[in-house]
């Protein structure tokens, strides 16, 4: 049985060893292609990174356990930005990506094709529900945290559509300790059932203030 991936695999490699190709100025195509793919790391920023994880799952699903092994068994996040950069000679696995995303020499070498963003894409589509989703909720679904919503918002200028999370407490206070006071605190938090430490310290100012008060009003 001949692989549906031999012949476009072969057009590739040949035309990377015989065509006239070289690599882009300012933009990568592949890199491009991966992320629309959804084989980007699911985070908002500037510059998504492809994830290794996911690359390795693709290919060995894609290509099967020998090419697997060989080519990106010991993938890692470095090499594989080096990749994206086209900061690697060998055009191995430039052209087994590539032939995965369905892109022929033309397109990778060609001029910057549009970028889209899964992430968003999920996003409008939730959106298109006219639905209205708690914030956890709506992150857990999209395989993001919650505050990844609002910079996905904020990046492409989308009104949230999600509910809010609302606390109460929305102030800070810093405090600097030595490590004998901090070894105090620790102690009495642990001796108090382990409470979290701002959380013992916050009662303990609140406990002293509330005394305060009752013995003025005395």
């Amino acid at each position: 049985m001949i692989e549906t991936w031999m012949e476009p695999l072969t057009d590739m490699i040949t035309a990377l060893l015989c065509g006239n190709y070289a690599p882009t100025i300012g933009h990568s195509n592949l890199h491009t292609a991966l992320i629309a793919h959804g084989y980007g790391e699911d985070r908002v920023s500037r510059y998504q990174s492809i994830d290794v994880s996911k690359i390795q799952r693709a290919v060995l699903e894609y290509y099967g356990q020998h090419i697997y092994e060989q080519y990106f068994g010991k993938l890692s996040a470095s090499v594989m930005a080096r990749m994206t950069r086209w900061q690697l000679s060998s055009p191995d696995r430039y052209a087994l990506l590539a032939v995965m995303v369905g892109m022929d020499a033309d397109t990778l070498f060609g001029p910057a094709i549009e970028p889209t963003d899964p992430l968003l894409e999920r996003l409008l589509r939730y959106k298109a529900t006219g639905l209205v989703y708690g914030k956890n909720d709506l992150a857990a679904k999209m395989g993001i945290q919650p505050g990844q919503l609002d910079s996905l918002s904020a990046k492409y200028h989308i009104e949230p559509f999600w509910r809010q999370i609302r606390q109460e407490r929305n102030r800070c206070i810093r405090l600097l300790l030595t490590d004998n006071e901090y070894d105090v605190i620790a102690r009495a938090a642990k001796e108090n059932g382990n409470t979290q430490l701002a959380v013992f310290v916050r009662s303990v100012i609140l406990e002293v203030l509330k005394n305060k008060e009752e013995l003025l009003c005395e």
